[in-house]
């Protein structure tokens, strides 16, 4: 049970907080809190993370691990997979920024 309810919570938008814009509002479906395989102590396991905090390489493999559809060629997640693609141009293939890192320099070279 908490599992879907940290499912559900993840495919929520945040609130419009005092007029300030979406960073996300150009990507439907963005999830907002992902599960990522996190290494401590010599011991791998999952861990809930916001979008702004998740690594480019992590969220390149979370889109690979099981987001496109066996029998069609049709992205599960466009607008993640987009994201992707636009930060990965911003971020001139650095998959160690973050999200949020890679949103700044975006909007710093002309982006949305």
């Amino acid at each position: 049970m908490m599992a879907r309810y940290l499912s559900q919570l993840a495919a929520t938008h945040p609130k419009d907080l005092d007029g300030a814009p979406d960073m996300f509002a150009d990507y439907p479906g963005v999830h907002q809190f992902m599960m990522v395989e996190i290494e401590r102590e010599g011991a791998s396991g999952p861990e809930w993370k916001p979008i702004e905090q998740i690594t480019l390489g992590e969220l390149g493999g979370w889109l690979a691990e099981d987001r496109r559809t066996e029998t069609t060629r049709r992205q599960r997640e466009p607008g993640m997979a987009k994201l992707l693609r636009d930060l990965s141009e911003a971020a001139k293939g650095k998959k160690e920024i973050t999200v949020g890192e890679a949103m700044k320099l975006r909007r710093a070279r002309g982006g949305k």
